[in-house]
């Protein structure tokens, strides 16, 4: 059985993660993220990847649906 995810209220993320993972959930793509953020695609790529395993959800529609 895996391991519930983790509540979002607790869960210590960086300010640059929270920004990636609201714009991201807003229908942004890497691409596009990584210029309003000024970083490049292959950091959005490895928070968001960070951030899948820290709420225990591979899926793209379940780490967007862990903001809205």
């Amino acid at each position: 059985m895996r391991r519930k995810a983790y509540d979002f209220s607790h869960a210590k993320l960086s300010e640059r993660r929270i920004k990636i993972l609201k714009l991201y959930a807003a229908g942004s793509t890497q691409a596009e993220i990584a210029r309003q953020l000024g970083v490049s695609r292959q950091a959005v790529s490895k928070s968001l990847f960070k951030l899948r395993g820290y709420f225990n959800t591979w899926g793209e529609i379940s780490l967007k649906s862990l903001i809205k």
